[in-house]
């Protein structure tokens, strides 16, 4: 792991040296500036070095809709931990399709989005596994809450490369409408971006394609970090699976 991390931080150095990094945005150069004084550093490092925490810890973020993609170091960070996703949305007439919210790449992520009608999640890990999870029922027309949760049923295996296993929940403004098991997740992202409203470069899942922009109107999608989470009966999860 040493000598990976130490390949990679060599390789991210080479690299940033060769940019111009006044042509960079504000946030790309500050973390290309601290590769710089920090040659050794991990990534998870640099993460800590970025705008230091000077207020308590936040356990809710609301992202909007047709803004720019949130930088990884900056963004609510869900791994190897219970939390929900909640997109409020307006479903036009006709329906609507697109990406609610995502982060991550190809090589690895998660991603809310509506397809076929339908409200699904899929759980990227590492391109070898896709976790996925569809409504049993189609989302209606009007304005409605889109609610993953991530639920924890075990705990992570990070020196074999597997994070925290869990139950995946989908609902339909209250009301459990999907249900899969993940045996393990992706323990650490990459420095993917977190994105409301599309997917820009290359997709978390081969199930759509770039950039999949939502179609409907978002109000805000809120992603809640506290664990509060709703309580299901074991009785609803079974009556949910046995419909997929």
């Amino acid at each position: 792991n040493l000598v990976r991390t130490s390949r990679a931080a060599h390789a991210q150095l080479a690299a940033v040296r060769a940019l111009d990094l006044e042509s960079l945005p504000d946030e790309l150069r500050e973390v290309a500036a601290l590769r710089l004084r920090h040659p050794t550093a991990s990534v998870a490092e640099l993460a800590r070095r970025c705008r230091p925490q000077t207020t308590k810890a936040r356990t809710r973020y609301t992202y909007y809709q047709d803004t720019k993609s949130v930088p990884w170091f900056a963004s609510v960070h869900v791994l190897n931990r219970p939390h929900s996703i909640t997109a409020d949305v307006e479903i036009p007439t006709g329906g609507a399709e697109g990406v609610l919210l995502c982060q991550g790449t190809g090589s690895g992520g998660y991603a809310l989005y509506i397809k076929d009608g339908k409200l699904q999640y899929v759980h990227n890990y590492v391109s070898r596994d896709y976790f996925q999870v569809v409504s049993v029922e189609p989302v209606p027309e009007g304005r409605h809450q889109l609610r993953f949760e991530f639920e924890p049923t075990g705990k992570p295996d990070i020196p074999h490369g597997r994070g925290t296993p869990g139950r995946g929940l989908l609902y339909i403004d209250g009301t459990l409408v999907g249900a899969v098991e993940m045996p393990y997740t992706t323990p650490i992202f990459s420095m993917g971006g977190l994105t409301c409203g599309a997917n820009p470069g290359l997709p978390v899942t081969p199930e759509y394609a770039s950039p999949f922009k939502f179609t409907g109107r978002i109000y805000g999608v809120t992603v809640d970090v506290s664990g509060d989470l709703i309580k299901d009966s074991e009785a609803e999860l079974r009556v949910v699976m046995a419909r997929q």
